[in-house]
């Protein structure tokens, strides 16, 4: 899992230098504290982002989504790969749900412990913060 959330973080990194973020969220425990933990990384990054908290993700508020930013997604998205595929914009996953369709080659990343041999059972957040912290050492305060 260590080896997938290096990389997922080094190509987020590469794609966000001089772009604005679109950063939504599942709307309980897990999606609210990810979501806290992603803000304070962006905002030590010095992006330019807005959040929005979703109870749940669907096409509608899948075609709503602003066609200039980034994505990312924290506590869900892996059941919706279909969809967000079809979107033009570069697409971020953390999430641990499970995934139901094959990842699209195209324009989405995903860091999920189903795509692991070990299939480690960890919440959201707790991937959020390992990326985080993998964006920088600062941001193990964010535990």
């Amino acid at each position: 899992m260590i080896d997938e959330i290096k990389n997922f973080t080094k190509n987020f990194l590469q794609e966000i230098k001089d772009e604005k973020i679109y950063l939504v969220s599942h709307f309980d425990t897990d999606g609210i504290t990810s979501a806290a933990i992603f803000i304070k990384t962006l905002e030590r990054l010095s992006k330019q982002f807005s959040v929005k908290i979703l109870k749940t993700l669907t096409k509608e508020e899948i075609a709503l989504f602003p066609d200039d930013k980034i994505i990312v997604l924290l506590d869900l998205g892996s059941s919706h790969l279909n969809e967000l595929s079809k979107l033009k914009n570069k697409i971020f996953i953390i999430d641990h749900h499970e995934i139901k369709n094959q990842i699209p080659a195209t324009n989405i990343k995903i860091v999920n412990p189903h795509l692991t041999e070990e299939c480690e059972t960890l919440c959201a957040a707790e991937i959020t913060y390992l990326v985080s912290k993998e964006i920088s050492e600062e941001n193990k305060d964010l535990a």
